[in-house]
């Protein structure tokens, strides 16, 4: 640690390493730049540097974007992700004898932080999960199984038994990390996912559910989301529905297919820019997150609570961390049935109900999930494991 390092500033550098093969592009392709450009923005105000460790070739093109932070775009013409996290801390030595902390941005990045303490203990390691890897994620979503499957649960454990400590944004993932990866639990920091409420301003206007009604599906078109069920569910009530689905993924054939089957209008808006959504939650009455399993704490949910429309989500762990029923959105369970239930339960109500759990979650977001806020208990972290 500097010298001149007090507990009680921030005089100290911080490297991000993004998620295992993930790059700057791909959050500009995908809509995401503008919310994590914001945070780290913030940051680095407070901080003496940030560096972003990427494997996109091309990040370079993103210098002028994202400065004052540095990005250290991949070097050298190895393809592999794995080999390249591995030979990345010698490519960018200057960079990491600078650093003070680095922080992965999930769990499965943090192969980069891990050879990087080996050669400098004194490094300070930070694993974030935005969400936690569960084995039930990794045999579902990730297809792993045997052999497979217990390297990739061994490489969580390494991970956060390696780091100095591990930041997760939810209070039940902190407790499945010490329950299945025996992580003891003062390694642990809650620091919730955040939204810049100025940028997701809250719609003034009252939520008319007497006629046509505008529902919103946010996410990657993949399986676990239940995009299906909501069609089926929209194709059983006796209302004029519209869905609108805000991503990209691998059912969008398929679940265009099964609009046209059912007879539901369905319109795909593709990748939206961060900073557009919060038009996009504005021009809609509903939104749906009726996922099968998650965790972590989803963003969509603190987007649209910040931009004022009214929530329909599932009983997952990761909802529940958030979501109150019938005070600041809606709950169901995420089967076919009750969902059709909860949506004809929500058709239901009166407008001055409608308009108080609206409210409500604006205030849960202003209060809780502000981004100038996450950052300083971020800040705050780091300053404790500098001082240590």
């Amino acid at each position: 640690m500097p010298e001149s390092l007090e507990p009680d500033n921030n005089n100290f550098n911080v490297m991000l390493l993004l998620t295992l093969g993930g790059s700057l592009e791909a959050w500009h392709n995908a809509g995401h730049a503008a919310r994590e450009l914001r945070y780290y923005g913030l940051i680095a105000q407070k901080v003496k540097q940030v560096s972003v460790l990427t494997y996109g070739f091309k990040d370079y093109q993103y210098k002028e974007t994202w400065s004052p932070m540095r990005i250290l775009h991949r070097l050298g013409c190895i393809q592999h992700y794995y080999k390249y996290a591995v030979v990345a801390p010698f490519y960018y030595w200057r960079a990491f004898r600078q650093a003070n902390i680095v922080k992965s941005n999930q769990s499965i990045g943090s192969l980069v932080a891990l050879v990087g303490k080996m050669i400098r203990p004194s490094l300070k390691m930070v694993v974030r999960c935005g969400w936690v890897r569960t084995k039930e994620t990794i045999i579902s979503e990730q297809k792993k199984s045997g052999l497979s499957l217990k390297v990739s649960l061994f490489a969580e454990w390494l991970a956060f038994n390696t780091a100095n400590a591990v930041i997760t944004v939810t209070e039940s993932d902190a407790q499945y990390i010490v329950d299945h990866y025996h992580v003891n639990r003062s390694k642990i920091t809650v620091v919730p996912n955040a939204v810049d409420e100025d940028i997701l301003f809250y719609r003034i206007e009252p939520t008319d559910l007497s006629s046509k009604i505008r529902i919103l599906l946010v996410g990657r078109l993949v399986e676990m989301k239940n995009f299906d069920r909501v069609i089926d569910a929209a194709a059983a009530i006796d209302r004029d529905i519209e869905i609108s689905i805000a991503g990209e993924g691998p059912l969008r054939n398929q679940l265009n297919d099964l609009a046209q089957q059912k007879g539901v209008s369905v319109t795909f808006l593709g990748s939206v820019e961060n900073d557009e959504m919060v038009h996009v939650y504005h021009r809609h009455d509903l939104l749906l997150l009726t996922e099968a399993w998650g965790s972590g704490m989803p963003k969509v949910l603190l987007e649209a609570m910040s931009a004022g429309i009214p929530i329909l989500a599932s009983r997952t762990r990761s909802a529940q961390q958030i979501m109150r029923n019938e005070e600041n959105g809606f709950c169901c369970n995420a089967e076919l049935d009750d969902q059709i239930r909860a949506l004809n339960h929500i058709l239901s109500q009166p407008v001055a109900l409608i308009e108080r759990i609206r409210e409500q979650a604006r205030r849960d977001v202003e209060q809780k999930y502000s981004m100038k806020s996450c950052v300083e208990q971020e800040l705050a972290l780091y300053r404790r494991l500098l001082v240590r």
